[in-house]
């Protein structure tokens, strides 16, 4: 008597959840991006919410906390209920660099969220100022190794993806380079192009302009295969760095214990949405690739990356805040 009574109520849970996912969205959802408006990432997760709302017949509205290098946003989504009504359009910085960068983190990447899917892929490209003379890796490194800390770069800030993709390409070419935070990746661009500074790796749209007006020179990109916005730049691995792959991302997630049917169904509709050939375009033309997945090689794909970031701020002793 004691299992028919726990079966059925295992079948009023189960029945419950479909139920829900079904219903879902009754109301508006919240979808939290942790950085300022104007970004990739806050461009991207408009893109998605304005397709959601269509699709789903509710609105999806982006709530904007910026802060903490990504950690206040998603410290919010990680409190929040699993209803799916409160969601995170989360970057690298939040959850890959934090557990590394960030000594007291008010969350957990691994166990206070639920991946959803790998939404997008950003390689940097590697672009020098045009008084440097070098047009390709192997004419980079030869430099820098014969200038040890000569020659130095800009980053939005310390711990930024831009910070450590120059890190490991140092780590991995064995070439020592110095590094000058600045407050905002514009302030990185602005100095580089006015040569106070020689490298840098930035996102593939900001430094377009820029190529094509011959004010810098980009030398390789920083994923495992070339971008469509820019086909003639190989890549570093191509190019003589065997292996390097580091590029931000961007994915959605939502609060930990979110059912598997709700995951599922915004899973889906992700999917629908990076399928629009519209869509597909505009993110292509951003400099994003569109890994998609199962929300399980999401998650392995997450735990894999603080590891290798956790590497990388080891080997260059960066400091936890």
């Amino acid at each position: 008597m004691r299992h028919l009574v726990l079966s059925f109520a295992f079948a009023l849970v189960a029945a419950s959840s479909v139920s829900h996912a079904q219903q879902y969205p009754a109301k508006v959802v919240r979808a939290i991006v942790p950085s300022a408006p104007g970004g990739s990432i806050d461009v991207v997760g408009r893109l998605l919410a304005q397709r959601f709302s269509e699709s789903m017949g509710q609105q999806f509205i982006i709530e904007n906390r910026a802060g903490a290098a990504g950690t206040i946003g998603t410290a919010a989504v990680a409190k929040a209920p699993p209803d799916g009504y409160t969601l995170l359009v989360a970057s690298q910085s939040g959850l890959s660099s934090a557990p590394s960068l960030i000594a007291k983190l008010p969350y957990d990447p691994l166990r206070d969220l639920t991946p959803i899917i790998f939404v997008a892929n950003q390689p940097s490209v590697l672009v020098v100022h045009p008084s440097l003379p070098v047009r390709t890796t192997k004419d980079f490194i030869a430099l820098a190794k014969a200038k040890p800390g000569k020659f130095t770069f800009g980053s939005s800030g310390i711990g930024a993806t831009q910070h450590l993709s120059a890190e490991l390409f140092g780590m991995m070419t064995g070439t020592r380079l110095t590094h000058i935070p600045y407050k905002g990746g514009a302030l990185a661009m602005t100095e580089l192009l006015s040569g106070q500074i020689e490298f840098m790796f930035s996102p593939a749209p900001t430094a377009t302009p820029y190529l094509k007006a011959n004010r810098m020179r980009a030398i390789a990109i920083t994923s495992m295969r070339r971008i469509k916005s820019l086909p003639n730049v190989p890549t570093l691995h191509e190019s003589g760095v065997p292996g390097y792959d580091f590029s931000g991302w961007i994915g959605l997630l939502g609060p930990a214990n979110m059912s598997r049917e709700l995951v599922m169904k915004l899973h889906g509709e992700t999917v629908k949405a990076l399928a629009d050939e519209a869509l597909n375009r505009q993110l292509v033309d951003l400099g994003f690739d569109m890994p998609g997945g199962t929300p399980e090689q999401f998650a392995r794909f997450i735990k894999e990356d603080i590891a290798k970031t956790a590497k990388i701020v080891a080997a260059a002793k960066i400091q936890p805040e």
